[in-house]
């Protein structure tokens, strides 16, 4: 009698261990990437993040949840002059939606680095030899995880 019991009782619980949570069921949303036209963020890109930044010539402003905000300033006319020390330009690439971080590209005359910048906290994780679309869905895959602010993520890859 008590193999029984038991069994009436197990048997639901493994018709529900065989089938997806539905938190697991749904897809990510992909990323909004961005274009660059005369070295910032071009018209489409600023359409379809409006309110997530704002440009006010090289300052790039990032808009926090909560209120806050947090600045990045440039030098655009150092790069245009060749003069390759001060040459800093930053500017939005892409957004993630679901982890709601920005990925602001910080470019130097040659080369450059990117940062990923979450909404939420402010806090960034800093990235280097970013080359392709489908590295952005590694680190959004890594960002879910807590990942502290000073860390550094190096990534290698050829050309997509």
């Amino acid at each position: 009698m008590l193999k029984f019991l038991f069994a009436l009782f197990l048997f639901p619980g493994v018709a529900l261990l065989t089938v997806p949570a539905l938190s697991q069921t749904s897809q990510v949303p992909a990323p909004i990437l961005c274009g660059v036209k005369d070295n910032i963020e071009d018209a489409d890109c600023r359409q379809k993040l409006k309110g997530l930044f704002t440009r006010k010539g090289d300052a790039l402003t990032i808009t926090l949840n909560g209120g806050k905000s947090k600045t990045y300033v440039g030098n655009a006319a150092a790069c245009d002059g060749d003069n390759a020390e001060k040459c800093l330009v930053f500017r939005v690439r892409g957004y993630f939606t679901q982890v709601q971080s920005l990925l602001v590209e910080k470019a130097y005359y040659e080369g450059g680095d990117y940062l990923f910048v979450s909404r939420r906290t402010g806090s960034e994780t800093a990235m280097q030899e970013f080359r392709c679309c489908r590295r952005m869905r590694n680190i959004y895959s890594r960002s879910i995880r807590t990942t502290p602010a000073s860390a550094s993520t190096t990534l290698r890859s050829g050309p997509c």
